[in-house]
């Protein structure tokens, strides 16, 4: 009685989206454990993809007020690093 459909994702477009953005964090790891640093347009698209990812840029409703203003101070640090990163590095 085994469902073949568990196996399978249900939306391919979103499976390979996934599987991108672990790459990329993998990717990420692996260059940092090899004393590499990024570029500051690396830089800048990867704090710009964590800004615009769904948990920052429209977080749940379900979250408390204390949770939504969690998110909300995450995305002001993350801004705020992005500049620093970015105008220190220039």
């Amino acid at each position: 009685m085994s469902s073949q459909a568990v196996n399978r994702p249900t939306d391919t477009a979103v499976k390979e989206a996934d599987v991108n953005a672990k790459l990329q964090l993998y990717g990420i790891y692996t260059a940092f454990a090899n004393g590499k640093v990024p570029s500051n347009k690396q830089i800048d698209v990867a704090l710009n993809s964590a800004l615009a990812s769904r948990p920052l840029s429209s977080p749940s409703k379900k979250l408390s007020p204390e949770g939504q203003k969690l998110v909300g101070d995450l995305r002001t640090a993350i801004e705020q690093a992005k500049i620093l990163l970015l105008t220190k590095n220039h």
